[in-house]
């Protein structure tokens, strides 16, 4: 499966940056190069060969990127193609905190996750209770509260490292100098 998670990246001038990395690309592109080549061998080109193609170049050309600046203290959002795109500016003075939520895979928002013997302990890699009975899947959610109380999420990840994901929305709240808080879905 594939997952899209942002990556954290800080340049030398200060700013922070969480972006898409170039591996997202490289492997829409390559997949499309591949597509590409083993349907024009054939003689003749579906309509859905080249829907598939199409769609793998659009991949290849999405970005997302937040990226903070402390010099002009704004937060500056692009998502979309990277000709065609959306892009939004913050200023730093009307975001109140950064928040994130954690919640399990098909749990009710903010209900716990009940601690039975199958979630209280990790089972091993590869052994029948592991494929009989697996670990619920943890995701988190993190996005900005603005000071007129709208939210605007940036991602939605989910978790294999607790510790290495929640870095990013703490290294957000302390470059822009704002709180992060933990919130219930």
């Amino acid at each position: 499966m594939i997952e899209i998670k942002l990556r954290l990246r800080h340049t030398s001038d200060g700013r922070l940056i969480l972006e898409l990395g170039y591996g997202f690309r490289i492997m829409f592109a390559v997949l499309a190069v591949v597509f590409a080549a083993a349907t024009l061998t054939g003689e003749q080109v579906s309509t859905l060969a080249v829907v598939i193609i199409a769609i793998l170049v659009l991949g290849a050309l999405y970005q997302e990127r937040w990226e903070f600046s402390p010099a002009t203290q704004t937060l500056h959002a692009r998502h979309g193609l990277i000709v065609v795109h959306r892009h939004r500016t913050y200023q730093v003075a009307a975001i109140a905190t950064v928040e994130y939520a954690d919640y399990y895979a098909g749990t009710v928002p903010g209900a716990a996750v009940p601690q039975d013997e199958t979630n209280a302990r990790a089972p091993s890699a590869g052994t029948l209770r592991s494929m009989l009975s697996p670990q619920p899947r943890r995701y988190l959610r993190y996005g900005l509260r603005m000071q007129d109380d709208s939210w605007i999420r940036i991602e939605t990840r989910r978790v294999r490292d607790w510790t290495d994901d929640l870095a990013l929305p703490k290294a957000l709240a302390d470059a822009m100098g704002v709180v992060l808080e933990r919130n219930e879905l």
